[in-house]
């Protein structure tokens, strides 16, 4: 959950920066970091399902759009709770604030990785 934590709170720092950035102020930075943190780990999950097809050798996917969007949708409703559920945000904002300045570049790093190997399995599943 530590890698998580991390990816969480570098979106959201990247969140703030930008509403910054452009002098925008944002009402809900929070929700917008765990859509962000659901479309990667939804873009996984179909990556894990098209090798999962190719190793079978049929399609895994319904038929209808509406069908994979209701199997995906599961994976919103985790991440909200992981998020939250009692209130978890302010534990992992208050655990990785002290140490934002020392790891910084470490936290950005993980994140801008793990956005390129979700994009890039992606790519190379389709």
């Amino acid at each position: 959950m530590l890698l998580y934590d991390r990816i969480y709170y570098t979106l959201y720092r990247m969140t703030l920066k930008l509403a910054d950035m452009f002098s925008m102020e944002r009402e809900t930075p929070r929700t917008e970091v765990v859509l962000i943190l659901s479309l990667l780990t939804a873009i996984n999950m179909i990556t894990i399902l098209g090798l999962l097809g190719v190793f079978i050798g049929k399609s895994v996917f319904p038929d209808k759009k509406i069908y994979v969007m209701i199997m995906l949708s599961p994976i919103v409703a985790l991440n909200f709770l992981s998020i939250f559920y009692k209130q978890r945000y302010k534990k992992i904002e208050e655990d990785l604030l002290p140490k934002w300045s020392t790891e910084k570049n470490k936290n950005i790093l993980i994140t801008v990785l793990y956005i390129i190997f979700t994009i890039a399995f992606f790519m190379l599943t389709v």
